[in-house]
């Protein structure tokens, strides 16, 4: 993926993650905190992914994450190496 791929992917990761917030806000207002809780891990989800784009990572498939071709065995430039999840 380009550099400027990453950057839209991390565009739309930031638009998904607030809209899992603002529907979290309404479940809240609504009554319903539990299911809030959910709305809200996805919020972080996708702002997690947004991060990792706006990084250089690039998700792989579950459980792998794969670096940009400019990037160095301990990941971008001047960014510490994320442990694989």
């Amino acid at each position: 993926m380009t550099g400027e791929g990453r950057s839209e992917s991390a565009g739309a990761e930031l638009d998904l993650a607030g809209e899992e917030r603002r529907a979290a806000e309404a479940l809240l207002a609504d009554g319903l905190p539990r299911i809030a809780v959910g709305r809200m891990y996805f919020a972080v989800f996708h702002a997690v992914r947004a991060q990792l784009y706006a990084e250089g990572y690039e998700p792989a498939r579950t459980g792998e994450l794969s670096t940009c071709s400019t990037c160095t065995s301990s990941g971008p430039a001047g960014s510490s190496r994320l442990p694989r999840v």
